[in-house]
């Protein structure tokens, strides 16, 4: 007796088999089979983008230094100090509130937000010593300098926090 070729089906409600999606533990996979954690196919080329931007970001910033780390625009609290006493400028780019609050001796304020129409008043014959709270407002002054052609401005490394901690004074009062 030749053997037929159709299999044999079971008959019932498709939730009843084994393979139905309704009846596979839950978490596994997501709706048609496939996983709820899988990437659709649309999106592969945007996410590879991303990523391969997110590198050049990372490299950039390691070879820039990171925010806050010792490079050549940068000063330790010890080096600022050292080349305070050998004249250089202190410029102070926080708020008027945290100027009065505590500040370096003898420095110069002007807020970060004011720095772009007010720069061309510092001296250039001397080096300026960017300060901030911690270090990421002074860096951003420090570059926007750096933009408008002024040379000689480093920024205070961790700012006035850092100052503070290596020991160093600061007055509260007036600009």
């Amino acid at each position: 007796m030749p053997r037929s070729s159709k299999r044999s089906r079971t008959v019932g409600p498709p939730d009843s088999s084994p393979r139905s999606v309704r009846n596979r533990k839950p978490g596994r996979t997501g709706r048609y089979g496939r996983s709820r954690f899988s990437i659709p196919t649309t999106w592969k080329p945007v996410l590879a983008v991303a990523a391969a931007i997110a590198l050049i970001v990372i490299f950039l910033a390691a070879v820039r230094g990171g925010l806050n780390s010792q490079s050549g625009t940068d000063l330790s609290p010890a080096q600022a100090m050292e080349q305070i006493s050998n004249g250089a400028v202190v410029l102070d780019v926080r708020t008027y509130e945290e100027f009065i609050g505590g500040h370096i001796e003898n420095s110069l304020w002007i807020p970060l937000a004011e720095l772009s129409a007010r720069w061309n008043t510092l001296p250039r014959d001397r080096p300026i010593i960017l300060v901030c709270r911690s270090g990421v407002l002074s860096d951003q002054a420090r570059d926007m300098l750096e933009g408008a052609g002024v040379e000689n401005a480093v920024s205070l490394s961790g700012g006035l926090q850092a100052w503070v901690a290596a020991g160093f004074p600061t007055v509260a009062g007036e600009p």
